[in-house]
């Protein structure tokens, strides 16, 4: 049997293997509570804003900035979708995906994830290398769509900092620049694999669902 993993997958494996076998074999999900559209919404406005500015020819501050261009290429739609992805299959057929909402391009013809997040309240201490494996996952999977990619990712903060007059609400930009290492990611996805191809794996001591339901 063949799987098919995103990075929310081997986030899962990361944090209880027990939780990710369940998710993944069985169907159990974790029971969740509504999900907040706010952020939904902007990443959809984000893309759109910066189709716009590819039409224009024209090149967001934030990202000229950085020395950067955005990428201009027929794939992005396909790799922005969360049905196709950029993708990765394995020697046994096992595919690893990923949906990335942007690519850069700099002088020197490589390539680099650029990723928004809205954020309610500025970054604290931990808050970007939460996102490391993320990044390098769709770093790794930019190399496999033969893509010449940077081991560096940009995250694009997006935090409000006022409401004008009319509804209009100001918000700040803060693009981190992350280094990465895209090489962990085949070691991760085959170490995923195989707790899949296994009976059911124990909890993790630290995982507070697991704790929770066996209380």
């Amino acid at each position: 049997m063949a799987f098919t993993l995103s990075s929310n997958s081997l986030k899962l494996y990361e944090d209880c293997q027990k939780c990710f076998y369940e998710k993944v074999i069985e169907k159990v999900e974790h029971p969740q509570g509504p999900f907040p559209s706010l952020p939904s919404g902007m990443d959809l406005l984000l893309k759109k804003h910066y189709d716009s500015c590819r039409k224009r020819g024209e090149t967001p501050e934030e990202v000229s900035q950085l020395g950067a261009k955005l990428y201009m290429g027929k794939n992005l739609g396909k790799w922005r979708s969360n049905r196709t992805g950029m993708r990765w299959t394995d020697s046994k057929g096992n595919t690893l995906m990923g949906a990335i909402d942007d690519l850069l391009v700099f002088p020197n013809g490589k390539h680099a994830i650029f990723d928004h997040k809205t954020r309610g309240f500025d970054l604290k201490a931990d808050t970007v290398d939460k996102y490391r494996r993320q990044l390098e996952i769709y770093t790794f999977l930019g190399g496999e769509e033969e893509l010449d990619m940077l081991n560096d990712a940009y995250l694009c903060f997006w935090i409000p900092r006022a409401v004008r007059s009319g509804g209009l609400v100001r918000f700040e930009r803060k693009v981190v620049k992350m280094i990465v290492n895209p090489k962990r990611v085949p070691d991760l996805f085959a170490k995923a694999i195989t707790v899949l191809e296994n009976p059911k794996p124990r909890a993790s001591k630290d995982c507070a669902f697991c704790s929770y339901r066996s209380a």
